[in-house]
């Protein structure tokens, strides 16, 4: 998708071309029915955060839980998940220090 603070979104190729021609099996935000999955994300370094989150959106997403925490999370997937669920994660913004390599 991008970097959510510029304004160009990656999908956007899409309207152009087909994954088929580029032997791709699927695209998490094309292929997915996201009415059968769920879809926690951490956007903004926190579960349920959908004021920050500008595109990290799927259409018919079912998950309705309260989810803040990573605890929340795990409690979440341990006890109430459907079989069915897809995890996005940025561990990049989840770092507190800078890395230098």
């Amino acid at each position: 998708m991008g970097s959510p603070l510029l304004k160009y979104d990656n999908r956007t190729m899409w309207k152009h071309h087909s994954i088929k021609n580029y032997n791709i099996l699927a695209e998490p935000y094309l292929s997915i029915d996201y009415s059968k999955v769920e879809y926690p994300t951490d956007i903004g370094r926190q579960w349920g955060a959908t004021k920050t989150n500008l595109r990290d959106i799927v259409i018919n997403n079912k998950i309705n839980h309260n989810l803040k925490t990573t605890n929340d999370l795990i409690n979440y997937l341990t006890t109430i998940a459907p079989q069915k669920v897809i995890i996005q994660t940025h561990p990049e913004r989840w770092f507190a220090e800078v890395l230098i390599v």
